[in-house]
């Protein structure tokens, strides 16, 4: 197994929606997981990503707007980026993301609706 330099990404590094062209990037980051959970996520989506400064990406997450709920399904950062607060950073995006859309703040895990008060 080849070790690999830490890197640090800048705070004024971008987070950005992926593009075809970060798809296999982004598969290598989350082992493949966010193409089968793009398949099945309803409601809107959105793949979210950090460059890395070398090239290739830093992070990616997974949002998902559905009704009036926020949903990270999946987040990864490199594990050459960690300790450098990305998550945070992407969760950040993640929240005024969904804000924009009118939903609750992003939740981490299976996401219910709030029921009707009848």
């Amino acid at each position: 197994m080849r070790a690999t330099a830490a890197c640090t990404v800048t705070s004024s590094a971008t987070i950005r929606e992926a593009t075809p062209d970060d798809l296999a990037a982004v598969r290598v980051l989350l082992d493949d997981d966010a193409e089968r959970t793009l398949e099945t996520i309803p409601g809107q989506r959105h793949l979210l990503v950090l460059d890395a400064p070398d090239g290739g990406l830093a992070a990616a997450a997974l949002v998902h707007i559905e009704r009036s709920c926020g949903h990270v399904a999946l987040l990864a950062v490199a594990p050459r980026f960690a300790g450098q607060g990305i998550e945070e950073r992407m969760i950040g995006v993640a929240e005024a993301l969904c804000e924009a859309y009118a939903a609750t703040a992003p939740r981490v895990g299976n996401c219910t609706p709030p029921r009707p008060v009848l």
